[in-house]
């Protein structure tokens, strides 16, 4: 049997069904809400085409490990080492010291196949900030590279038993069921790791394995090509953000491409001869150059100019980074595969060793000199510092799961002497409001308990999964609240979602809470929304002034009314007797909004207020608590 496999240019088509929607969902096209899941399609053709390698050589005893990893190294290497090297530079000029650093703790996870389990643990793929961040979609180089190094022992190991089909699809099994089953309460790591992720490439190794005759009859070959083809597009375009995945909802592109690499094997199949179309094949060919260049070439453009506002920008920046992704290949992959893959292995591993000598100088340096501050101003390191510009009573006053504080241990800020008349109740963006507002109310004598519980907003019986003690928590909140005579005024403090709908729990459950306290006599106050970045707002500053841009907005004025809509209407919409508080209006001028003045960045991340945006919403607080206080006197003040 012949150890080598035929070339069939059509999954190469299929590669670039997978990686032309990754490009343009990346670019903002929104038509292609769920092209995330291209990244499966390329997961199962892995599985597929090392599986068939290698079962081949395994059976005609021409396997060597060595010579496989060897391969992977000159396959992978050369353009992986130039996007780091280029992620390195671009960065060397544009970002801050603190970003910097990121940036080359980055490369070295990238680097050494582990940035799938770095970014679990720092980062959000779906959240706006994963748009500063030009590494992260490496976390699937990672995950596949972690399947080429254990893998081919695991096939090893299941031919000496004779039994490769039947313990693959046991792998496989048992990494969809962890998958499925883990994706409610630990679905980043669900997403990001090879255990949960397995299962996409080994339906792949299955196909492999199992070596299906191609269908006799072209009707049976349409009929399965055509229903995996749909498989695929209904994720592209009906998937988004929100969608639970992976998990079961995986199974639709995963399932898809192992339909239609089977079935594009019929010589006469109308989609086989769509995928060997010239200009298709060749975009497959490139695929690997254009997944790796077309993510940082995105982030750093918005970064510097500004990310897509419209489709026409969209589509041009997608073309854009295909462009450079098929220059890649036609340079740098062309080239090392010729001239590597000539060399002898000691040789071969050395040049491809050589090619990462750079990479690892500038990010070891980056890293040992907290991100090469000499490359900047002092003004840049002071905008910066704003990234610890958060209340000093965070660690020790803010509740979470496994820390919640009773309402009788949760802290008193202010004026040490006087009795709590206020009581700041919300998710972790009260947390600096609270400390900015004892700050502002401790010369009246008065001081502020604080009652903050991570990610979980004052909304009485609002049950979130990734938070199960919330609801306890504001329940317990919401009656000590009422029982106690001397919180006169309650600050509500909520994140509101942008360009997203306010769930039904979270808005009867808002309204409610407000109900209920104004019941007990309790007055109220509201913040209305505050324009969130999509990148760190004290990193936004900095990085302005290293390149002498205009103050740095967040959005306009009109971007704004529009993304947080449905906030504004909630808030609205509440009784005349609530107190709403226009906190935004310090940050939006005329037509923009900014992430700082003068004094420093509005917020210390991305949507939290630091301890200067909070004093500016606090100023706002306690001037409508001065006139609540001086309403209650005017009324409580017999006529003469």
């Amino acid at each position: 049997m012949s150890s080598t496999i035929k070339y069939r240019p059509e999954i190469d088509g299929l590669r670039a069904l997978a990686v032309v929607p990754v490009v343009l969902f990346h670019s903002g096209v929104e038509a292609f809400s769920g092209g995330f899941s291209g990244v499966n399609i390329f997961f199962v053709i892995s599985g597929y085409l090392i599986t068939s390698i290698i079962s081949r050589e395994i059976e005609s005893n021409t396997f060597k490990i060595s010579t496989f990893y060897q391969k992977r190294a000159d396959r992978l290497f050369p353009v992986l080492a130039s996007v780091l090297l280029a992620t390195l530079i671009i960065g060397f000029f544009t970002s801050p010291p603190d970003e910097y650093q990121e940036i080359a703790k980055s490369v070295i996870a990238a680097g050494t196949f582990t940035s799938n389990i770095f970014f679990w643990s720092t980062s959000d793929y779906f959240s706006a900030s994963a748009f500063t961040i030009p590494l992260l979609h490496t976390w699937s180089l990672g995950i596949e590279e972690q399947f080429y190094i254990f893998f081919p022992f695991v096939l090893i190991i299941a031919f000496r038993l004779k039994l490769p089909i039947a313990l693959v699809a046991i792998a496989a099994a048992v990494s969809f069921t962890l998958s499925s089953l883990a994706l409610q309460n630990y679905s980043s790591a669900t997403f990001y790791l090879l255990p949960t992720r397995a299962w996409e490439l080994l339906i792949g190794a299955l196909l492999a394995l199992i070596r299906l005759p191609i269908p006799s009859r072209r009707i049976a070959s349409e009929v399965l090509s055509w229903t995996g083809l749909s498989m695929c597009l209904w994720c592209i375009f009906f998937f988004n953000k929100e969608t639970a995945f992976p998990g079961p909802n995986a199974l639709f592109p995963v399932l898809g491409a192992a339909l239609l690499i089977y079935s594009t094997a019929h010589p006469q199949n109308s989609i086989r001869k769509a995928f060997n179309f010239a200009p298709v094949t060749t975009l497959g060919k490139a695929s690997y150059s254009i997944y790796m260049w077309h993510w940082p070439f995105i982030v750093f453009y918005g970064l510097v100019f500004g990310y897509p506002s419209n489709l026409v920008q969209s589509i041009l920046i997608a073309a854009i980074s295909i462009c450079i992704g098929l220059f890649s290949w036609a340079t740098i992959e062309k080239w090392s595969r010729g001239k590597i893959a000539r060399l002898r292995p000691i040789p071969a591993s050395a040049c491809v060793v050589s090619i990462f000598l750079p990479v690892i100088a500038l990010s070891s340096s980056t890293l040992l000199t907290n991100g090469l501050p000499f490359r900047v101003e002092s003004n840049v390191i002071a905008a910066e510092a704003a990234l610890e510009d958060y209340s000093p009573y965070r660690a020790s006053c803010h509740s979470g799961e496994g820390n919640r504080l009773e309402y009788s241990k949760s802290c008193i800020l202010g004026h040490s002497n006087s009795p709590s008349s206020v009581a700041v109740w919300g998710d972790s963006h009260g947390v600096e409001i609270a400390a900015a507002l004892a700050e502002q109310l401790a010369p009246e004598k008065q001081s502020v308990r604080q009652l903050t519980y991570s990610s979980c907003p004052p909304a009485i019986n609002l049950a979130k999964a990734s938070r199960p003690g919330c609801r306890s928590h504001n329940e317990a909140t919401l009656q000590a609240i009422i029982a106690d005579p001397q919180i006169q005024t309650v600050i509500l403090s909520a994140y509101f979602p942008v360009n997203q709908k306010i769930s039904s729990d979270f808005l009867d459950g808002f309204k409610a809470s407000v109900e209920h306290l104004e019941s007990a006599g309790k007055n109220v106050i509201v913040m209305y929304p505050l324009p969130q970045t999509t990148d760190n707002a004290p990193t936004m500053i900095a990085r302005s002034i290293m390149l002498s841009q205009k103050r740095a907005t967040s959005m306009t004025l009109e971007a704004f009314m529009n993304k947080y809509s449905e906030s504004f209407d909630l808030v609205s919409g509440l009784p005349s007797s609530v107190t709403k508080i226009e906190s935004w209006k310090n940050f939006c001028i005329n037509d923009d909004c900014y992430v700082g003045d003068e004094g420093g960045a509005y917020f210390f991340d991305g949507h939290h207020p630091s301890m200067h945006g909070a004093r500016l919403i606090a100023r706002d607080i306690a001037n409508a608590i001065s006139l609540q206080s001086d309403h209650a006197v005017a009324t409580s003040t017999p006529s003469i």
